[in-house]
C-alpha cells in the first residue's frame, strides 16, 4: 500500500460476511445481465462448486476437480470473478497524469504511429 497509496488498493476481509455480501451482489448482476461467466468449461465448472454452508456461499474446502490442463483446480475462477465484481463497486481511485515531454501524433483509436499506415479507410 506504501507503494500505490490507499486509494489504489482496498483491503478485502475474505471472511462470511464478506461473501454474503458480495456472492449476493454477483449473483443479481449474473442473473441481470450485467455480468457474464465466459463460456469456457473450467470456469463454469468452477462457479457451480460454490455452495451454501450454514448460510453463506462458498466453495466448500475439500471441492477439487481436475481442469482441462490436467491440473487440479478448487474454484478459483468463481473467486477471481467474485473479486473482480466486487472491485466493479468500489470507488474509483484518482487518475495521475504526468507528461513525458514528448509530443506524438497519433491515429486516433489506433494509438501512435509512424506514417504510410494503410489501415483500410479506419483510423485516419
Amino acid at each position: 500500500m506504501q507503494r500505490y497509496g490507499e486509494a489504489r488498493i482496498a483491503r478485502v476481509m475474505a471472511d462470511g460476511e464478506f461473501y454474503r455480501r458480495a456472492f449476493a451482489a454477483l449473483k443479481a448482476t449474473i442473473e441481470d445481465k450485467g455480468t457474464e461467466v465466459p463460456r469456457d468449461a473450467d470456469l463454469l465448472a468452477d462457479h457451480r462448486l460454490v455452495r451454501m454452508e450454514t448460510g453463506v456461499p462458498k466453495i466448500p474446502e475439500r471441492a477439487r476437480r481436475r481442469g482441462a490442463d490436467g491440473h487440479e483446480r478448487h474454484g478459483d475462477g468463481a473467486i477471481a470473478h467474485l473479486m473482480a465484481h466486487h472491485a466493479t463497486e468500489l470507488a474509483a481511485a484518482p487518475i495521475e497524469h504526468r507528461a513525458t515531454g514528448t509530443k506524438r501524433v497519433g491515429l486516433g483509436a489506433f494509438g501512435t504511429a509512424g506514417g504510410g499506415n494503410d489501415y483500410g479507410g479506419y483510423g485516419g
